[in-house]
């Protein structure tokens, strides 16, 4: 069975043209959502009702680590740590080859090189 290919009139290609233009046009004014080229994160800031209520979440982030099995120096905020320091109110417990684990608020965090 051959299929048969009927040109479209320019009249009838300039409406479907517009139609599908103004259909566009439809599309693109909808509320679709999220846009998923960004993410879900957004930062913003609360006024505190009580400046002495402000809580700071620590942040720690690893920029390096010199591994040794004897004596390993993990750098968390640029600044050198060894097991049983502490810094930004959590303990470190533990220095791998790649990761850092840390112990805050009764919870184990892992961090790993460049990873905050």
């Amino acid at each position: 069975m051959l299929a048969t290919i009927i040109p479209i009139s320019d009249q009838a290609g300039k409406k479907a043209d517009d139609l599908l233009a103004a259909k566009l046009d439809e599309l693109h004014m909808r509320n679709w959502g999220m846009d998923p080229f960004r993410s879900g994160f957004r930062a913003f800031a609360l006024e505190p009702t009580d400046p002495l209520q402000t809580v700071k979440k620590p942040q720690w982030i690893v920029n390096g680590i010199l591994y040794t099995a004897s004596s390993p120096i993990a750098y968390i905020n640029q600044k050198p740590v060894k097991v049983g320091d502490h810094v930004h109110n959590a303990r470190v417990l533990e220095i791998g080859k790649k990761d850092v684990v840390l112990e805050f608020e009764g919870r184990r965090i892992r961090l790993s090189v460049n990873q905050g």
